[in-house]
């Protein structure tokens, strides 16, 4: 008769400890834990790590579960049900590798084989079959485990990344990636995910990225980088309305038709400085008057869920409170 393992009790000290990336890493014991947490679950596949310099031809069943995500994205696509940050990600991937890259990512910000966060588990596990999984992703954590990645045919895991910080929780790094694994690099400003040209080599940046970047944060970025004042020249912004609520630029260089509103962020940093942000405008909205009036430029930027204008008038646009 084989005996159980014996768990090892769970330790909000040792559990913080190991929160400090990258930590210690002990494979054997990863390898391990992460056999146990395998047969406690009843699934018999391969577990390997994942090393740095992997590649899709040497990674057969990471080329495989790319295969499987475009199957599944074409289908979903059909049925217009695709969620959008996939979609958007999947569109922008230039080749497999980066697209795996995003896969692997996902991994990690949607939590869906963050150990760091599925472990806890075992904090609260009453019940030993709960313990039997819980327990060794808790050991496999410890032991330098960041991130389980599954896939048809095999479990890899990656080792925890080292990461360059400004602030405890905000990523930056001005020379290179802030965050580095075994997975993927990535480069960060100032917190915001970028692509690596936007920090290493910012004169690629051109003035249609900047124009093409529907996420507002990364265009700040990228107009940061580029140089707010240069890019005002460059795009041919003059200004036509300013008052509290922004100063409105418009431009029609080169048949553009560029509408911009330049906000302050309400809310300093924790230098005691506040952020410029440049929103694009559609400048016929509110019958024209969201190419003319800052106020009624930032109203037509609210949208109901449906993309319609969230106010009527740009007057209902009155916040009491802002964040």
């Amino acid at each position: 008769m084989t005996r159980a393992k014996k768990h090892i009790p769970p330790s909000l000290k040792d559990y913080a400890a190991a929160c400090d990336y990258p930590g210690r890493l002990n494979e054997q014991v990863v390898e391990s834990a992460l056999g146990d947490y395998m047969k406690a679950l009843r699934v018999y596949r391969p577990v390997k790590r994942l090393r740095r310099g992997w590649t899709l031809d040497t990674e057969p069943p990471l080329n495989q579960w790319v295969d499987e995500f475009l199957k599944e994205f074409d289908a979903r696509a059909a049925r217009a049900a695709l969620d959008a940050r996939a979609a958007r990600a999947a569109r922008a991937a230039q080749t497999r590798r980066q697209l795996c890259e995003w896969m692997l990512a996902s991994s990690w910000l949607y939590s869906l084989g963050d150990v760091s966060w599925e472990c806890t588990t075992y904090f609260g596990a009453i019940t030993e079959e709960v313990k039997r999984w819980s327990e060794p992703l808790y050991r496999a954590f410890l032991a330098g485990c960041g991130c389980v990645v599954w896939t048809g045919t095999c479990v890899y895991w990656v080792s925890k990344p080292k990461l360059f910080k400004e602030q405890p929780r905000r990523l930056h790094r001005s020379d290179g990636p802030a965050y580095v694994g075994d997975d993927m690099d990535m480069h960060f400003w100032h917190g915001v995910l970028v692509d690596e040209h936007v920090v290493m080599r910012p004169g690629e940046i051109t003035l249609t990225e900047i124009a093409n970047e529907s996420n507002a944060e990364v265009r700040r970025v990228l107009i940061e980088r580029y140089g707010p004042g240069r890019y005002v020249l460059d795009s041919g912004l003059t200004p036509v309305a300013s008052d509290d609520w922004g100063t409105l630029y418009r431009s029609e260089k080169d048949g553009l038709n560029l509408c911009v509103l330049k906000v302050i962020n309400a809310t300093p940093e924790r230098d005691g400085t506040y952020r410029d942000y440049f929103l694009r405008c559609n400048p016929t909205l509110y019958g024209g008057r969201a190419g003319m009036e800052p106020r009624a430029a930032v109203a037509s930027t609210w949208r109901k869920p449906d993309g319609s204008l969230a106010f009527d008038q740009p007057e209902d646009y009155d916040p009491c409170l802002q964040t």
